[in-house]
């Protein structure tokens, strides 16, 4: 999670941004500092700021395409490994399941995965045991805020049978189950004291999952073009952290180039 002091440099070494995040999304902008007695664009105090509504969960800041700079759409995968509070006893599988079979939520077929068919109780097929599970997502910046977010969209279990076979599930929209998961305490010893329940524990992003494919012209995962599954994620990775980094000496550059 994004917290403390967020500096970047440009090509001459020069400091051109400099930032006090006291969460993911809530900052105070120490350079370039921003005249007080013009109109300027720069984001000194934040327009967004983390509130939970009448439903227990944080609400999102609303993004339009106007303010929409840059955006990127990705899988992960998440496995048992570093995720205990999500896959012991099957946790998160048997709270997402439960949802499902009491028809509480709808979840929808694994022919894609664009929430387009819906799947009655009676077609969940559930053989085999967890494995784990792919989750969609958005990055994106915003000129408002002057920031990335990685915003899921949807969950969706995987399943190995015993002949070793791995199948998907279904697919769940995660916005759907954010009230759910709002109503579904935590209390893990491991956890920090702001995630106090489960859409906590999803909105700072305190799990462990592995991009396995980003959109692109062929629409393939990772695995099918790349000889290091390892480098090529954490290639995106990073090319997503420089994105951000890239904008903000965009939007900054000038007025820091001025103040030195």
């Amino acid at each position: 999670m994004r917290t403390g002091t967020w500096m970047v440099w440009d090509a001459e070494d020069n400091l051109i941004v400099q930032r006090e995040f006291s969460d993911p999304f809530t900052y105070k902008q120490i350079i370039p500092e921003a005249p007080e007695d013009d109109p300027v664009e720069l984001l000194n105090t934040p327009v967004y700021e983390i509130k939970y509504n009448d439903e227990g969960y944080i609400e999102p800041f609303h993004v339009t395409k106007e303010i929409l700079v840059w955006a990127k759409r990705i899988w992960r995968y998440a496995e048992p490994e570093n995720n205990d509070i999500l896959f012991k006893y099957d946790y998160f599988f048997q709270f997402i399941n439960k949802l499902a079979l009491s028809e509480a939520i709808i979840v929808y077929s694994t022919v894609d995965d664009e929430f387009q068919t819906p799947l009655a109780p009676d077609e969940i097929n559930i053989s085999g045991t967890l494995k784990g599970f792919i989750i969609k997502e958005d990055a994106f910046f915003d000129r408002d805020r002057q920031l990335n977010e990685t915003r899921i969209l949807g969950i969706c279990p995987l399943l190995v049978n015993d002949t070793g076979d791995t199948t998907k599930l279904y697919w769940v929209y995660f916005p759907e189950l954010r009230e759910f998961m709002a109503k579904e305490k935590l209390s893990d010893a491991s956890l920090p004291e702001y995630i106090k329940t489960l859409d906590d524990l999803f909105f700072y992003r305190h799990f462990s999952a592995t991009i396995i494919k980003e959109s692109n012209v062929y629409d393939r995962f990772i695995s099918e073009y790349a000889e290091d599954e390892y480098k090529e994620a954490e290639r995106i990775e990073v090319s997503i952290i420089e994105a951000e980094h890239d904008f903000w000496l965009q939007l900054n550059g000038s007025c820091g180039e001025k103040s030195n």
